[in-house]
């Protein structure tokens, strides 16, 4: 066999492990930069992920969820009927035909609540035959503003409410608007809500125009009055002691004639008799009694509680007494709210009826009269007075 190749054997054996360790060494590098590249770019996409969020956020405007107006709306009419080329924002009561928006009186006040979450700024506008307009930081904690409110900050310290109370004033469409803004976005939203004023129905003519007076007249009633007594003796001697007691416990008024007087006990000890008395000249019921209480060494007391019950007749003089004016078509009929007065005496008393030319007529309940062509006829309903009108 040839000899074995001295050199191959020695250049084998010593460069295998220089080539293995330097394999590892670039396998090493290898995964430290994958890794370092990995991380970078891993860092990178979250801040442009961080960064498009904020710029969409930052772009997105306050919202209005809700602008809720409350005023007291007219019976007649309803409401009043825009044509179909009314602005889309008016959305009250929509139909097919148009927009239904609410009718509210002359000089009506509105109260307006807005709801805008995130929002920072608000700026309220009322349109009508003029403009009207309150701007500033909003406030939603603050109590509801009127334009004298708003108008009495300070400079330094103005806010708009997120409450606002607007009168309007002056006949005709007006439009409630409010703009809301948050710092950094610059973009808006608004909110709005309309309504037709209008001015209140002109009075009925003269000639259906009645004035009613009340003639009430003189009559006589019971009452009774109740006066608390409590009165105590608590003095002490060698002997037992008493004392009398006599007081006025009630003083007639005019008008007043006096019928009969008791005492009513509720509690007594070591008491005489009560005596009761109307004095005439004096217009006055007296009261009298007895007290008693122990010696030193045995100190019991003496008392007496109780009410006196006077009973009296009233006399109430004749009266008249004036009711609002009232509208009577004919034919027709009218309501007229009674007073206390009428209701205490029943149907015992007269209802003067006066047009505004002079003509006046005189009824009572359940009666009927003839006043300038027309006969009008009273009943008794509950609390009122209802006049019915015929030709």
């Amino acid at each position: 066999m040839p000899p074995a190749d001295p050199g191959a054997g020695e250049g084998v054996g010593p460069a295998s492990p220089i080539r293995a360790k330097a394999r590892r060494r670039r396998a090493a590098l290898r995964s430290i930069a994958v890794a370092t590249g990995g991380a970078f770019a891993g860092g990178v996409a979250v801040f442009g992920v961080q960064y498009g969020l904020t710029v969409l956020s930052a772009r997105y405007p306050p919202l209005v969820q809700a602008v809720q107006c409350d005023a007291p709306e007219l019976d007649e009419p309803e409401g009043v009927l825009l044509g179909a080329a009314a602005p889309a924002r008016l959305r009250l009561g929509e139909t097919e035909t148009g927009v239904m928006l609410p009718v509210v009186p002359l000089g009506t006040q509105v109260t307006c609540r807005l709801d805008a979450p995130g929002a920072d700024y608000a700026a309220w506008m009322v349109a009508g035959t003029r403009m009207r307009f309150r701007s500033g930081p909003l406030d939603f904690a603050g109590e509801c503003q009127s334009g004298e409110d708003f108008a009495g900050q300070k400079a330094e310290q103005l806010s708009v409410s997120a409450c606002q109370r607007f009168t309007l004033a002056e006949p005709g469409l007006h439009l409630i608007t409010v703009k809301v803004m948050a710092r950094g976005v610059a973009g808006l939203d608004r909110g709005q809500v309309a309504f037709v004023v209008q001015r209140p129905a002109p009075p009925p003519p003269a000639a259906t125009r009645l004035a009613a007076t009340l003639l009430l007249p003189a009559r006589t009633a019971e009452a009774e009055e109740r006066v608390g007594v409590s009165q105590s003796f608590d003095e002490h001697g060698l002997t037992p002691q008493s004392r009398d007691f006599n007081r006025v416990v009630y003083r007639l008024q005019a008008g007043e004639s006096f019928r009969s007087a008791s005492f009513e006990a509720s509690s007594a000890a070591q008491a005489s008799s009560v005596r009761t008395a109307y004095q005439a000249a004096q217009r006055a019921v007296t009261l009298s009694f007895t007290l008693r209480s122990g010696p030193l060494y045995d100190r019991w007391r003496g008392w007496l509680s109780g009410a006196v019950v006077v009973r009296l007749t009233r006399e109430a003089p004749a009266r008249e007494v004036a009711l609002p004016d009232t509208a009577l078509a004919i034919p027709g009929q009218a309501s007229i709210p009674l007073p206390p007065e009428a209701l205490e005496a029943g149907e015992r008393f007269v209802l003067r009826l006066a047009r505004p030319d002079g003509g006046t007529a005189e009824v009572a309940p359940g009666g009927a009269v003839v006043l300038d062509g027309a006969r009008i006829a009273l009943r008794l309903e509950g609390k009122a007075l209802v006049l019915e009108a015929k030709r």
